[in-house]
C-alpha cells in the first residue's frame, strides 16, 4: 500500500498507532478486570506520540496536593 500512496499520506501514516480489537471489551464494555497489555501498551505509544506522557498523576488519599 505505501508505494501507491503519496508524501502527505505517508506523513500521516507514519504517527499512526495500532489499537489492537479486543472481542471482551467490544460486547462487555470496561468492568473492573485490567485493560490487556496490549490495549495499555497502544494507549501510551498514543500518548507519548501527543506529547502528553508529562500529566501529573490523580492525588491519592491524604495527599496535601
Amino acid at each position: 500500500m505505501r508505494h501507491s500512496t503519496g508524501p502527505a499520506t505517508r506523513d500521516l501514516l507514519t504517527g499512526v498507532v495500532p489499537v489492537p480489537h479486543d472481542p471482551g471489551l467490544a460486547v462487555h464494555g470496561l468492568d473492573t478486570r485490567p485493560l490487556p497489555r496490549e490495549l495499555v501498551a497502544a494507549a501510551t505509544d498514543l500518548l507519548h506520540g501527543l506529547g502528553l506522557t508529562g500529566a501529573r498523576p490523580a492525588p491519592t488519599k491524604g495527599s496535601t496536593r
